[in-house]
């Protein structure tokens, strides 16, 4: 009876308790992410001081977050495939206390540079990384409450972030107020690699074919030169970048890729047991090309990064600034009106992900919560003299419907065939994120050419409140043009590429919908 009753408690750990605990941990991770992500916004004044630099410079040294984090998103997926979930996380949030303690640590802008850069990469692995362990540990129809979860506490922590550093960066300075973030980066990385654990293989499973060391290192080395290639035309080629978007945008339609999308379903269906790195790359490259050469689908990643522009330019970086300079607020008001929007984005994204799977549209929400976060974000930049309490309200109504932009996620799966979803997700991410490492540094540049000059005490350039009207209206520019552009997708109606093919074959008049397509 005793080890019966040993068993079964020993069943529901393993069932109910650690697939979460495991989870949980990642999550932890996600978190930490979030808080270095926001941080640069509270150390403005410090961070420009200390580092003598302008405010483009400022905007280019915190988007070297992005330029890392950004480009590794298409290749994190595949290294998890790889190597696992444990030391993978381990690894990146070793890298990420790295970067964190060479920012802490920098004296120039070269340094600091290399620090966010290194913050970026490592913890690019963290959102994939929990959705990873949730798809391994957890049941299918805990996916999506996973998903929500994590983002809802990653913003909880950008909440805390902006509270804790606004009141100890006035105190103790930015970076005795970063050496406790970095000592809760060093004991998260302990428990990833003490608790963390791999799914281990369910009874029956057939056991995988163990991998040769030459074909790991062929894996690995298609990952790392897919990663430098886009870095390279994000950061470097950015030009080139927005030509080849809006090359696709009018010109995509007329491109056939229906001999590479055989090439992929074929391998979906019958895959190669010991490819080679030219046949791993081509396989790459062909995923890559017949997403990026979709036209709905660059339509849905340019939607979705104009609409996360509020959180990758305002709330990330410049909102606080904006706030203090041309509301007078002091930093904990301004943080506290800053987290109105993410206490709003928390309650919405969920909210308006179940709506648009109730009414099967994805198109609706999209053009109405870009409506109206257009005109909340001008009415909050161009209005003067709005009180606390409206502005309090203004943002959280901002962060409402802002809310809507994870739509874009299961537009890009839906406008994908299915055998390449996940590189569809992953590119629809990177597009998506690509703002923050394109438009942070451009608002400090529009800030540095419409200031007059003046200086500071502390020998800094001083920014008035037109500065930051004239800089910050990027955002809501891009919102609007995403209003524009939300007219020309295609509506899905919540469903598979394959079953939408049809459809508009059969509207078409090439061939009858079959019964069983329709339940």
């Amino acid at each position: 009876m005793i080890a019966d009753d040993r068993k079964t408690t020993v069943s529901f750990f393993d069932k109910a308790v650690l697939p979460w605990f495991i989870c949980g941990i990642g999550m932890l991770f996600y978190c930490f992410n979030y808080f270095l992500r926001v941080s640069p916004s509270v150390m403005q004044n410090d961070l420009m001081q200390n580092l003598h630099i302008t405010a483009y410079q400022f905007g280019n040294l915190a988007a070297f977050y992005y330029y890392a984090y950004t480009p590794m998103q298409i290749s994190v997926g595949m290294i998890y495939d790889r190597f696992g979930a444990r030391f993978v996380l381990f690894f990146a949030c070793l890298v990420a206390i790295t970067g964190l303690a060479t920012f802490i640590m920098a004296d120039t802008l070269t340094i600091a540079s290399l620090g966010r850069f290194l913050i970026g990469l490592g913890t690019a692995f963290a959102y994939v990384g929990v959705l990873k362990l949730a798809l391994l540990w957890l049941p299918p129809n805990r996916f999506a409450a996973v998903a929500g979860l994590t983002s809802a506490f990653g913003m909880s922590s950008a909440i805390f972030s902006n509270f804790y550093l606004t009141k100890f960066v006035h105190l103790l300075g930015y970076k005795s107020a970063l050496y406790t973030a970095l000592f809760v980066g060093m004991g998260l990385s302990v428990a990833i690699l003490l608790f963390m654990r791999n799914k281990p293989q369910a009874p029956g499973t057939p056991k995988q074919p163990t991998k040769s060391l030459k074909l790991i290192f062929a894996e690995l080395g298609a990952i790392i030169f897919l990663s430098v290639v886009l870095f390279i035309f994000i950061k470097i080629l950015t030009p080139v970048f927005i030509l080849f978007i809006l090359f696709v945008l009018f010109f995509g339609q007329f491109i056939d890729t229906s001999k590479m999308s055989t090439f992929l379903r074929l391998e979906s269906l019958h895959p190669v047991q010991t490819p080679n790195f030219n046949h791993i790359l081509k396989k790459m490259f062909y995923g890559l090309t017949v997403t990026l050469i979709n036209q709905q689908m660059i339509l849905v990643g340019v939607i979705g990064c104009l609409f996360y522009l509020p959180a990758s330019v305002f709330l990330d970086l410049w909102g606080i600034p904006y706030l203090k300079t041309v509301y007078q607020l002091s930093a904990i008001q301004a943080a506290f009106v800053v987290n109105m929007t993410f206490v709003g984005w928390i309650i919405s994204g969920p909210s308006i992900g179940a709506l648009s799977d109730k009414i099967k549209r994805r198109r609706l929400p999209l053009l109405i919560c870009a409506i109206m976060s257009a005109l909340l974000l001008t009415t909050a930049f161009y209005v003067p003299g709005i009180p606390l309490a409206g502005l309090c309200a203004l943002f959280f109504f901002v962060g409402i419907f802002c809310g809507a932009h994870p739509l874009c996620f299961a537009l890009g799966k839906e406008n994908n065939p299915h055998s390449i979803s996940g590189t569809a997700v992953a590119v629809t991410n990177t597009l998506i994120m690509v703002g923050g490492a394109i438009f942070q540094p451009i608002v400090g540049k529009l800030l540095d050419w419409h200031t007059s000059g003046a200086l500071q005490a502390n020998g800094t350039p001083l920014y008035s409140a037109s500065d930051y009207s004239y800089a910050l209206c990027v955002v809501p520019l891009g919102l609007l043009l995403a209003v524009v552009l939300s007219f020309f997708l295609r509506e899905t109606y919540c469903e598979s590429y394959e079953l939408n093919l049809r459809r508009r074959e059969q509207e078409a008049g090439q061939l009858e919908l079959q019964p069983e397509l329709q339940s």
